[in-house]
């Protein structure tokens, strides 16, 4: 899946992906920048069987996810809750940011469309391409059904490995 080594002209060897690290949201701060929400931590405390409980219907729902240090996120995984597929998003954005405003400097690192969730506890892998570290991060996302909400169970981001 992955290449071991590029070199290229003159022998200058160029790193290569390898994989991904293991998950860097532990110590994270979660907050909402669009709608409602209690019990945010749960998005990042390791355990799909806690779910964030969203207060309102507010579309698209946009959180963000303040890390403990920079990280250079490349891939990120989401877990619908228990029982409620219907409020996980049918479309998703990741953003970057360096100062956490999110305010016109951040930068988007992930557009996805047209995702469909088959059942409770289902585990969805986004992969993308970031040359940049960042110490913030928001997820922003729409569901299909009207007035309904987001109410995931686990955000796992991980940093790129290479060789």
């Amino acid at each position: 899946m992955f290449a071991v080594s590029h070199l290229v002209g003159f022998g200058v060897r160029v790193p290569v992906l390898t994989g991904y690290g293991s998950d860097v949201t532990s110590g994270a701060t979660v907050t909402a920048l669009l709608g409602s929400y209690t019990n945010l931590s749960n998005l990042v405390d390791d355990n799909t069987a806690n779910a964030v409980s969203h207060n309102d219907t507010t579309i698209p729902a946009k959180l963000k996810v303040a890390l403990t240090a920079t990280k250079q996120v490349e891939q990120i995984k989401l877990t619908s809750s228990s029982g409620n597929p219907q409020r996980m998003p049918t479309t998703l954005k990741l953003y970057g940011s360096a100062t956490g405003s999110f305010a016109g400097e951040e930068a988007t690192l992930l557009n996805q469309s047209g995702i469909t969730w088959a059942g409770s506890q289902e585990t969805k892998t986004y992969q993308f391409t970031n040359a940049t570290t960042y110490q913030y991060y928001a997820i922003e996302c729409t569901v299909s059904q009207s007035g309904s909400k987001f109410e995931p169970a686990e955000l796992e981001m991980m940093e790129g490995v290479y060789d």
